[in-house]
C-alpha cells in the first residue's frame, strides 16, 4: 500500500487537541541559560522549522553544518558520508569536516549495556564545544550517535549533579558546558532540503528515478530512543519524505516498526538472532512489496541490510534489494558517479540491476 506524507504527518501529531502537559527541553535550557549554568550553541545562519511532536517546531540549520561522522559508515560504508557532502557542495552548503572529532563511543555502550554516564556526557559536551568554537551548528551523520546526544542533552539538562561533573572534565580541558539549540540527524536536514535537491538535480536522473518503488526502515536509535524530538516522531518520514520527492514511489509493509535486527549486542555474540530478524523483515519487504530497494538512515541498519542477504540462502530465501542512504539517493540526483562519489561499489548486494533501471553508467 503507497502512502502520502502528509497522511503519515498528520497521523502522528496526536498531541493537537488533547489536554495534557508537553515538555520542551528548549524552555528549561533557557531557564539554565539566564541563570548562567549553561550556555545554549543556538542556531547560526537560516533554517527551516519542521513539526516534531505535539506540534513543537524544531529549527533544522540549513547553513553551517558541523559534521559529526559516524564511526561505522567511515569504515565499512564510506560512500556515505562522502554523499552527505557532495550534496552540501553541490547545494553550495558550508560545512566543517573536523579532525578532531572524536567516536560518541555510544557503540560500547550499547553493546555492553554498561553505561558510564559522566563519561557519555563529557565526550558529547566535548564534540558540542567543538561545533561551537568553530562556529557551526552541530549536526549528525550516525543514528545511534543521534540517539546518545539526545539522551546526553536531556540528562545534562535534567541533573546538576552530572553537569557539574561534567564541568569538571571540560574545565581540565579548556572548554565549557555549550549544550546545542537543536541536536539534528543529516537525515532531517536532507528532508528539509528535500525542495532544493529536487530543484537543483540533474532531470536525466530524475527520470530514472522516477517510479522506482522503495520502502524505508529507520534505525531503532533514531526513533525510539527519544521520539519525541525527531521530525516525524514515532513514524518517521524525512527518508520516505526525501524520495518521494525525487519521484520514488514509497510503499508501507507490515514489519516496518520492527528492528532489523543489528541490536549492537547481538551482533557480536548472537548473530543467529541478527539473521532471524533480517529474515523476517526481508520476508515481509518480498511478499507484500518486492521494491527496487531499501532506503535507510542507519548505519547498523544499512550495514546488516546490505551484508547479510546473502546469508539468507542458508534457509532458502534468495534477496538481492540494494540498500540506499537517502543521502546516496541525493547524490545520485544531484549527478554523483555511483561509485566514485556516491561509493555504492562498497557494498555487498549487488546495486548494478538498480542503477540499470535508474540509466545510470558505471563503467
Amino acid at each position: 500500500m503507497s502512502y502520502e506524507i502528509n497522511d503519515v504527518k498528520t497521523a502522528i501529531n496526536h498531541g493537537k487537541g488533547m489536554s495534557y502537559h508537553v515538555h520542551d527541553i528548549r524552555a528549561e535550557m533557557k531557564r539554565l541559560e539566564e541563570e548562567g549554568e549553561i550556555k545554549i550553541g543556538h542556531i547560526i545562519g537560516p533554517y527551516k522549522e519542521e513539526e516534531v511532536m505535539y506540534g513543537i517546531k524544531k529549527k533544522i540549520p540549513l547553513d553551517m553544518h558541523y559534521q559529526h561522522k559516524s564511526c561505522g559508515q567511515c569504515a565499512n560504508l564510506p560512500g556515505v558520508p562522502r554523499s552527505n557532502f557532495y550534496y552540501r557542495d553541490k547545494l553550495g552548503i558550508k560545512y566543517y569536516n573536523d579532525m578532531q572529532q572524536t567516536s560518541c563511543t555510544a557503540w560500547n555502550y550499547h553493546a555492553s549495556g554498561l553505561g558510564n554516564l559522566v563519561q557519555l556526557g563529557a565526550v558529547a559536551a566535548r564534540n558540542w564545544h567543538r561545533a561551537y568554537e568553530e562556529g557551526y551548528n552541530f549536526t549528525i551523520h550516525c543514528v545511534t550517535s543521534f540517539g546518545n546526544y539526545l539522551e546526553m542533552r536531556h540528562l545534562l539538562v535534567g541533573n546538576k549533579e552530572l553537569r557539574d561533573e561534567v564541568k569538571k572534565i571540560l574545565a581540565k580541558l579548556g572548554r565549557e558546558l555549550v549544550i546545542p539549540e537543536e541536536i539534528v540527524h543529516d537525515s532531517e536536514i536532507a528532508y528539509a532540503l528535500r525542495d532544493k535537491i529536487l530543484a537543483n538535480a540533474d532531470p536525466k536522473r530524475l527520470e530514472g528515478i522516477k517510479g522506482l518503488v522503495g520502502v524505508e526502515h529507520y534505525g531503532c536509535h533514531f526513533f525510539k530512543q527519544v521520539s519525541d524530538d525527531i521530525i516525524g516522531g514515532k513514524r518517521p518520514i524525512v527518508v520516505g519524505g526525501l524520495a518521494s520527492t525525487l519521484g520514488v514511489q514509497m510503499e508501507e509493509y507490515s514489519k516496518w516498526f520492527m528492528c532489523c535486527g543489528f541490536g549492537f549486542r547481538h551482533i557480536l555474540v548472537n548473530r543467529e538472532f541478527t539473521r532471524s530478524a533480517q529474515n523476517i523483515k526481508l520476508k515481509a519487504i518480498k511478499e507484500e512489496v518486492n521494491p527496487d530497494m531499501i532506503l535507510v538512515n542507519c548505519t547498523g541498519c544499512g550495514t546488516t541490510f546490505d551484508k547479510t542477504q546473502w546469508i539468507q540462502k542458508a534457509v532458502g530465501e534468495d534477496y538481492h534489494y540494494p540498500v540506499i542512504f537517502y543521502s546516496q539517493l541525493a547524490a545520485l540526483a544531484l549527478g554523483a558517479h555511483p561509485f566514485k562519489e556516491a561509493g555504492l561499489n562498497f557494498h555487498v548486494t549487488p546495486v548494478e540491476p538498480l542503477l540499470d533501471k535508474m540509466g545510470i553508467s558505471y563503467n
